[in-house]
């Protein structure tokens, strides 16, 4: 079975169980189901870093990249969040003189 065999195969049997995943961190499911699509095209990037360990270990790998995906969108949208308050609270201290 190749490498892109296999991702099927894993896409085929734990979308459901993934998006279940990605549920838990992002708590939306348009959200959720586009941290799926970007968990498995990270998957697909960083398979040659599997490394088969018995049943169940792709599924284990998979949950694991599917987290860290939503971790990191979720860090990047609270830094993104933060960097708003702090530029709109530096410009709440500036007025504009005439």
């Amino acid at each position: 079975m190749t490498e892109l065999e296999l991702l099927k195969y894993a896409y085929d049997k734990y979308a459901g169980r993934m998006l279940t995943v990605c549920l838990r961190y992002c708590h939306d499911r348009g959200i959720a189901e586009d941290m799926l699509h970007d968990g498995y095209l990270q998957a697909y990037k960083s398979f040659n870093k599997f490394t088969n360990r018995g049943e169940g270990s792709l599924r284990a790998w998979l949950e694991r990249v599917m987290a860290n995906t939503c971790l990191q969108y979720l860090r990047k949208k609270d830094l993104l969040r933060m960097s708003a308050e702090i530029e709109k609270s530096t410009l709440a201290n500036y007025t504009l003189s005439p």
